[in-house]
């Protein structure tokens, strides 16, 4: 993440000042097959990335997309482990096809291994319906659809909770 310290300065990738602030920062998406090849092939493809001036890299996110999807949060903590100080951008991180409160869990356990280098671009996507509907969001109104509620899908307020369930069935 970029910092501004006390002299009006801007902190690169590797926690440098840069003698000029730099207004404009450049990144670049890493090869979606990067993750894929050995653990060493990827730290040195980000370890040239970073040499060659780049202010970070970047991954997207799609639950999934026309039959594929990989999971941005999954690629930011891959990448972040790939490389010491390069930051990782989610762009953009489809919030709503999830749970808030284990999205919030997942960022704050990402944010403890990448040392604040994650920056979370959020989205509401929708480019395919299907991925929407398929996570159990009405693509119309982007709501929890009737079957996600209905089903008793964990976090959303439901007659027929598992756990509404399980504390009557005990009680008796």
């Amino acid at each position: 993440m970029t910092t501004h310290g006390a002299a009006g300065r801007v902190a690169g990738p590797a926690g440098r000042a840069d003698p000029v602030p730099r207004l404009t920062r450049v990144g670049m998406f890493a090869p979606f097959d990067l993750l894929e090849r050995c653990q060493d092939q990827g730290a040195q493809f980000l370890a040239l990335v970073a040499a060659a001036g780049i202010d970070h890299v970047c991954c997207g996110d799609h639950v999934s997309f026309a039959g594929a999807g990989f999971d941005g949060l999954i690629q930011a903590a891959a990448l972040a482990m790939l490389h010491p100080v390069l930051p990782v951008y989610t762009g953009v991180y489809l919030l709503p096809l999830r749970h808030p409160v284990l999205v919030a869990r997942q960022l704050a356990d990402i944010d403890r291994i990448a040392a604040g280098r994650l920056v979370f671009g959020v989205g509401v996507g929708g480019e395919d319906r299907r991925e929407v509907s398929n996570c159990g969001v009405d693509p119309a109104t982007g709501r929890p659809s009737e079957r996600s509620t209905s089903s008793g899908r964990p976090g959303f307020r439901s007659n027929t909770s598992p756990l509404a369930s399980a504390s009557t069935s005990s009680a008796t």
